[in-house]
C-alpha cells in the first residue's frame, strides 16, 4: 500500500517508508506537502483559510452538515483482531506457495493474508509460548487445503506438527533430523521436480551451533535450492545472537513472521523497523507479517483437522459491530488474499 511521507518525517528515515533514496534526500516538504512513492502531492485543505484555527472551523461545520445527512447513523465499529480464527473461516489463497494464514484488520474489516514462499524461503520468529509450532500448523494444512507440495516437517521433539497427517514425512530427533536434511538436499539436487518440496523445520535453535549446520545451509542455498522451500522457527535471540554457520542465511529469507514480538529487542531485528500500535496486544499466534520491506500485524489462523475433508464454513449470522468472532462459529473472512500489506 501507498504511504504519504509529510515534512516531520526525517530525510534519512524517508527511504524505511518506501521513498527512493535520491528523491528522499533531495526534495523540501513544506506544510500539506506529501511524498506518495515517487509522486510529490499537495494535500487539500478545506475552506480558503489554511490556519490552524480555519481548518478546525471549516472541520467542524462540515461534520455537523454530515450528521445531519446521517440522521443519527453511526458508522460502523472497526473490527479488532480475534484472539483465534479456524483455518476454516479463510479462503485457501491462490495455490499452495501461497496459501492463506491468517487474517489482518483493515479498515473495512476482517482480510485475509497469505505467504508467499513462490519467492524464497519464510523465518518464523518467536519465544517460547509464542504460537510457532502452531502456526507451522497451521501452514502446513493451509498448503495440504490446495495440494500440489510435498511437505516435509523437522521436529526435534515429538509435538503437535510431528504428529500431524498428510506430511510426506516427519523427522523426530536430532540424529534423524541430520539424515532426513541430508537426504532431502540430494533428494532437491537431483532433478528438476515438478512438485515443489516445503520442509518446516520446528525448534531450529537445537542446531544453530551443530556440526550438521553445513548440511542445512546445503538445502537452505545450496544447488537444489529452487526445489526446495524452507519455513525455518527460531527465537529471536538465536536470530540475533548467531554469526556462523547457516542462521545468517536465515535472517536473509525474504519474509518473516515474528509472532508475539519484543518490540524492544526486534524492533530493528528483521530489516524492517516494527512499530507496534497503542495498546497492542500480542497473543499467542499474533505477530508482524514483514515481506518486501513492509510489515502488517496478522492473526495465524488455529489449525483443523484435515485427515478428513473440512466441513463447509459455518452458515451462523455475522457478530455484532466490533465484538470479535468465537473461533469456531463466526462467518468466514472474505476478500482478496494478499502477502503484502
Amino acid at each position: 500500500s501507498d504511504r504519504s511521507i509529510l515534512r516531520a518525517v526525517d530525510a534519512d528515515e524517508r527511504p524505511g517508508l518506501g521513498a527512493p533514496y535520491k528523491l528522499a534526500q533531495s526534495i523540501t516538504l513544506v506544510d500539506g506537502r506529501a511524498l506518495i512513492g515517487e509522486a510529490e502531492v499537495q494535500c487539500a485543505v478545506l475552506g480558503g483559510d489554511p490556519s490552524t484555527e480555519g481548518q478546525v472551523a471549516a472541520i467542524s461545520a462540515l461534520a455537523a452538515q454530515l450528521t445531519e445527512r446521517a440522521q443519527g447513523a453511526a458508522a460502523p465499529a472497526i473490527q479488532g483482531l480475534p484472539d483465534g480464527i479456524s483455518l476454516r473461516q479463510i479462503p485457501p489463497g491462490d495455490d499452495a506457495l501461497h496459501p492463506c494464514i491468517g487474517v489482518t484488520d483493515m479498515a473495512v474489516g476482517l482480510a485475509p493474508v497469505s505467504i508467499d514462499l513462490a519467492e524464497g524461503n519464510m523465518l518464523l520468529a518467536g519465544r517460547k509460548g509464542s504460537g510457532q509450532t502452531s502456526a507451522l500448523v497451521a501452514i502446513a494444512q493451509a498448503m495440504m487445503r490446495i495440494g500440489g507440495v510435498e511437505i516435509h516437517a523437522l521436529c526435534p521433539r515429538r509435538n503437535a506438527l510431528s504428529e500431524l497427517p498428510g506430511l510426506a514425512s516427519a523427522t523426530v530427533g536430532e540424529l534423524a533430523i541430520v539424515d532426513a536434511v541430508s537426504t532431502l538436499a540430494a533428494k532437491a539436487e537431483s532433478h528438476e521436480r515438478a512438485t515443489p518440496i516445503v520442509v518446516l523445520f520446528d525448534d531450529a535453535d537445537v542446531f544453530a551451533e551443530h556440526l550438521a549446520g553445513s548440511e542445512i545451509e546445503r538445502l537452505i542455498a545450496g544447488p537444489g535450492r529452487h526445489a526446495v522451500r524452507m519455513v525455518v522457527a527460531l527465537d529471536p535471540l538465536t536470530v540475533q545472537g548467531t554469526y556462523m554457520g547457516w542462521v545468517p542465511s536465515v535472517k536473509r529469507f525474504p519474509t518473516v513472521l515474528a509472532l508475539r514480538p519484543e518490540l524492544e529487542v526486534e524492533a530493528d531485528l528483521y530489516g524492517v523497523r516494527l512499530q507496534g500500535r497503542p495498546g497492542q496486544r500480542y497473543p499467542a499466534g499474533r505477530g508482524f507479517l514483514i515481506a518486501e520491506r513492509e510489515s502488517r500485524v496478522i492473526q495465524v489462523a488455529l489449525p483443523v483437522d484435515l485427515s478428513t475433508a473440512p466441513p463447509p464454513a459455518p452458515d451462523n449470522p455475522p457478530s455484532p459491530p466490533g465484538a470479535p468472532p468465537p473461533p469456531e462459529a463466526a462467518p468466514p473472512v472474505t476478500g482478496a488474499a494478499g502477502s503484502q500489506p
